[in-house]
């Protein structure tokens, strides 16, 4: 990837390859893991836009305003949760989205040599599930993907974890963070998130 601007930066066609590539290893390993742990999971993919409204970006991150209306999305979540709400797919299902998403970071922080950006690839999953159940999924997918290639966990104190989470386990290479797996708390049934920078991980393996 090359920078063209402050946190901005060009894919060619080879890095391009590479990352539809790893995006396929990920729906793989992600899909046997979750099958491994209950194989009653539905996992399929979904998209949703990229411009969201302003209210949806309320929240911890640096999003993009761009009217009064409406906000570039720092993360497909909101998006997710919306298709959920909309169909009612049975529990327990797993929905994920590949696609950019943008944050508003103060210059300083964006430096290609760190690994961030001010847009960005992801994919994120979303395993929507029962209050009743009975599966600790966080920590069987960690237990299970840990030896996958996708980085090693590394879980998060209490203080640093984010607003909206219960619990949080980072994968990291070299010490860089390329996913965040993380036990949601913002929604009205339980979500075990699996989130994955592709920009990062092009960048590292």
């Amino acid at each position: 990837m090359k920078q063209i601007a402050n946190g901005l930066v060009v894919w060619n066609e080879e890095e391009i390859i590479k990352r539809e590539a790893l995006v396929q290893r990920l729906v793989v390993a992600v899909k046997n893991t979750l099958y491994d742990i209950n194989p009653a999971i539905q996992v399929f993919r979904i998209e949703a836009p990229c411009l969201i409204p302003q209210d949806w970006a309320i929240g911890h991150l640096p999003v993009y305003k761009i009217d009064t209306r409406y906000a570039l999305r720092g993360e497909s979540t909101k998006g997710t949760y919306w298709v959920q709400d909309q169909f009612q797919y049975k529990l327990p299902i797993c929905l994920y989205q590949v696609n950019k998403s943008f944050r508003d970071e103060k210059s300083e922080a964006i430096r290609i040599s760190h690994h961030r950006y001010r847009e960005f690839w992801q994919i994120e999953f979303q395993l929507f599930y029962s209050p009743d159940t009975k599966a600790d999924y966080h920590k069987l997918f960690v237990e299970k993907f840990k030896d996958k290639g996708f980085g090693v966990p590394v879980e998060l104190a209490i203080k640093d974890l984010p607003p909206y989470s219960l619990k949080t386990t980072d994968l990291e290479i070299n010490n860089v963070e390329v996913a965040s797996l993380s036990n949601r708390t913002d929604y009205k049934v339980p979500v075990f998130e699996m989130s994955f920078g592709l920009d990062r991980l092009i960048s590292l393996i």
